[in-house]
């Protein structure tokens, strides 16, 4: 009787219990290489000198941009959700302190690390592109922070709304860490301010959403993450609008250079494989 000789693993192939290993190899590599330029940025970020002057300097401006826009409608969006309870009395001034410091201290890391899983997994074909747009948003941003403090408006005094001396209610003050409250302290940085990034991230995973989703309902939900991280930013006391605008402007500019990089590269690679097909006697 014939009996099949045993099947042996092809010199090269991965075996069937290195196949998990390798599916989950990729995965493990990006979150770990994205985790350390996050650090990174932090402990950059940490390094800038703090200066107050200066960046107080540059929230008067901003002020006076805004007010000039009739953009500054900051303080009316702050005494309206921390001014009196909504909700039937449900949503009161102090839960309405704590979703905003949720959404602001957790929603924004998390969100974006769950966003990124589900893109590698599901798009993955986007993911290094989407990637890149956070790396270089952040690269640009950080570059921002040091050529252009900004006082977020919790930080800001004498400011006047509608000619009425106007003072930020500092709703995260009670969830940081009284140390990280010095200027002093090692990386950390408050007037780092001028672009959001919790904007520019959320505006990001939500344009990605709206482009690759594929039920028109979820494409519009998929824009509500921008608008609430927006509210956040704003009603916490943390940005100006026009924070949220050089975030645009930022991720907008960073998805050109990616996009161009990578063209470019592809069309590289492309007349760089072409040479590669060439015979000698093409050479000739």
């Amino acid at each position: 009787m014939f009996h099949p000789a045993p099947a042996t693993a092809i010199a090269g192939e991965p075996t069937a219990s290195q196949l998990p290993t390798r599916r989950w190899a990729p995965i493990i590599a990006n979150l770990v290489v994205t985790m350390l330029l996050y650090e990174i940025y932090e402990w950059s970020r940490g390094l800038i000198a703090p200066n107050s002057r200066l960046a107080i300097v540059h929230a008067d401006a901003v002020w006076d941009w805004e007010v000039k826009h009739g953009l500054f409608v900051e303080p009316a969006w702050q005494q309206f959700w921390l001014g009196k309870a909504h909700l039937l009395g449900w949503l009161t001034p102090g839960r309405v302190v704590d979703f905003l410091n949720t959404g602001y201290l957790y929603v924004h890391f998390l969100g974006t690390i769950a966003f990124l899983l589900w893109l590698y997994f599901f798009r993955r074909g986007l993911f290094p592109t989407v990637r890149n747009v956070f790396f270089v948003t952040t690269g640009v941003a950080l570059a921002i922070y040091i050529m252009y403090p900004l006082a977020p408006p919790r930080l800001t005094p004498n400011l006047m709304y509608y000619n009425h001396p106007y003072t930020f209610i500092d709703t995260i003050k009670k969830a940081l860490d009284p140390r990280l409250q010095q200027s002093s302290q090692f990386g950390y940085n408050p007037y780092a301010a001028m672009p959001s990034l919790h904007f520019g991230w959320s505006l990001i995973i939500g344009c990605t959403l709206f482009l690759t989703l594929r039920h028109w309902p979820l494409r519009i939900l998929a824009l509500g993450y921008p608008a609430f991280m927006l509210s956040v930013i704003v009603i916490s006391g943390n940005h100006y609008f026009a924070d949220a605008l050089g975030s645009t402007a930022v991720v907008g500019g960073s998805t050109a250079i990616v996009l161009t990089f990578t063209r470019a590269s592809r069309r590289l690679g492309q007349y760089s494989g072409g040479l590669w097909r060439l015979s000698p006697a093409d050479m000739k």
